[in-house]
């Protein structure tokens, strides 16, 4: 929820720009500021543009909502202290998964924990009103870093006088049913056997199942899914996801993404498998008790 976020996100934000005003001594500093590309979610804004409207704040996730503060805190102090603050640069990463060769993350990360929730639990609901994002928009660690780096060196050398905005991610996104399959294929290769190992399940039965796991169990990995599924609506929106309906207008050839100007290399069927070995493996040798999520997927 934005409540647990703010704190970090909009309060880091703020201090972060206060003191680099405060040892700029007037000079122009080339600030970048990384937020989400989750602050996009339901806007029908696809464009690396700078101002995204409030009025989709409502179905955000809390994460994305601080980001978005965060952002109009950038802007603000922009436009307050041109001279200081000239040219920011603000970069919106999607998911980001484990390490493209060794599979390592960040274990409490929500998506990271959603994908071994599954494969724990060897089940998955697909289609409308679903609790699970539909679509998920995922870049390696590594990669995201380096493209982080790149842009950040662009915007020291163009000097652009206007804050910029530039997506980080994928130009393809990852469907659940994609995830379903290389977690059949993981699990497969583990057991040594050829039969499929994930459930597709309606969505009144997944539902009831992950209730009645973190209602007993709240450090399970799926309990992050714990609001979604007390609205009783379906996944609504997360950093770097798609909901069903967007989805749907895939299907249609309509456009649903973000684009691009920093384009990063698409996650593997490998990379993936590194990644669900490293957290099954992290998983196993800490306390479950300590293992605390850093954001939930509403």
């Amino acid at each position: 929820p934005y409540d647990r976020l703010q704190g970090a996100n909009v309060g880091g934000t703020r201090r972060i720009l206060q003191m680099a005003y405060k040892f700029s001594k007037g000079k122009t500093i080339r600030f970048v500021h990384i937020s989400t590309i989750g602050i996009l979610s339901n806007s029908k804004i696809f464009r690396e543009v700078v101002n995204i409207p409030p009025d989709y704040l409502p179905y955000l996730s809390g994460y994305a909502q601080s980001k978005w503060v965060a952002e109009q805190l950038v802007c603000h102090a922009e436009k307050i202290s041109p001279t200081v603050f000239q040219g920011c640069c603000i970069l919106r990463p999607g998911t980001i998964a484990g390490n493209s060769k060794t599979g390592a993350g960040n274990i409490r990360d929500a998506v990271l924990r959603l994908m071994f929730g599954l494969m724990k639990e060897r089940m998955i609901c697909i289609g409308a009103g679903s609790p699970l994002p539909q679509n998920l928009s995922m870049a390696h660690v590594d990669h995201v870093s380096e493209a982080v780096l790149h842009a950040s060196l662009e915007n020291l050398e163009k000097k652009s006088p206007n804050v910029t905005v530039r997506h980080l991610i994928t130009d393809k996104f990852i469907s659940l049913e994609q995830i379903a399959d290389i977690l059949d294929e993981y699990l497969r290769s583990k057991h040594h056997e050829k039969r499929p190992f994930v459930r597709r399940l309606p969505v009144g039965e997944f539902r009831l199942e992950i209730q009645n796991k973190i209602q007993t169990d709240p450090s399970h990995p799926l309990f992050i899914l714990a609001d979604v599924l007390a609205s009783g609506a379906g996944f609504a929106s997360a950093a770097g996801s798609e909901s069903s309906t967007s989805a749907g207008n895939a299907a249609k050839n309509q456009r649903t993404t973000p684009v691009s100007s920093v384009p990063l290399p698409n996650v593997t069927r490998k990379s993936l498998h590194s990644m669900l070995a490293w957290i099954e493996s992290e998983w196993n040798n800490q306390t479950r008790t300590s293992l605390q999520p850093s954001g939930s997927m509403n």
